[in-house]
């Protein structure tokens, strides 16, 4: 009614490349949660395996935005295979920190993402979970930037994607003027923004019913951001 456009975009995880109708009706995949198949594996998925499931993705969403985020474990969500136990996980060692303490697992699974773009016309971006400082965001983008190097040596014709943050802990709400010129674009976590900013575990019965996705507080931050 007021002119103005709003896209919808699918918010994927596996099977995403099997339920075709979706894409004819969607603008794109906003979130592509690549965790998934890391917690369905005995292992870490190899990097040819996850150059197949990204690339199969990238097939099905016929040249349409596709937002990756890279691993995003911790919190509610841990891996059989690499068990990770905190008394409160999630503030602990999770997303982006997990990754960054262990960049062999990050490299890998940037490569097979770039890898994966060159066989499929569609529009790679990637997500950085759980993002609470410049110092992840910069030791991110860097390793990013050293994935490309390397993918770039054998297809020259390789280009860089998007890259953005997820915006789900309340500090980087404050820093977004600084993050600006370094990022692409900001994808809101409202789950965790709302059990952040609430401090209301939003996986906890006894207190869930203080969880507000519509709390003023939450409103202010939207519309700060």
């Amino acid at each position: 009614q007021d002119n103005k456009l709003i896209t919808v975009q699918l918010n994927a995880g596996l099977g995403a490349d099997t339920h075709f109708p979706f894409f004819e009706a969607v603008d794109g995949v906003g979130l592509y949660r690549t965790e998934l198949l890391f917690l369905v594996k005995q292992s870490f998925p190899s990097e040819e395996e996850q150059v197949e499931n990204y690339r199969k993705v990238l097939a099905f969403s016929q040249g349409k935005p596709v937002v990756m985020r890279t691993l995003d474990i911790g919190g509610d969500k841990s891996l059989p295979y690499f068990p990770i136990e905190e008394e409160n996980p999630f503030l602990g060692w999770r997303g982006i920190r997990f990754t960054l303490d262990h960049p062999d697992i990050f490299l890998i699974q940037i490569r097979a993402m770039l890898k994966a773009s060159l066989y499929q016309p569609s529009e790679l971006k990637i997500l950085l979970p759980m993002i609470s400082g410049m110092t992840e965001l910069d030791g991110a983008l860097l390793l990013i930037e050293q994935a490309f190097g390397e993918v770039l040596k054998s297809h020259p014709s390789l280009v860089k994607p998007k890259v953005g943050v997820m915006l789900e802990v309340p500090s980087m709400i404050y820093m977004l003027p600084v993050m600006a010129s370094r990022i692409d674009f900001v994808s809101v976590g409202t789950n965790d923004l709302t059990q952040y900013i609430l401090a209301v575990d939003r996986n906890n019965a006894q207190v869930s019913n203080l969880y507000e996705v519509v709390h003023p507080s939450i409103l202010l931050a939207m519309k700060h951001i």
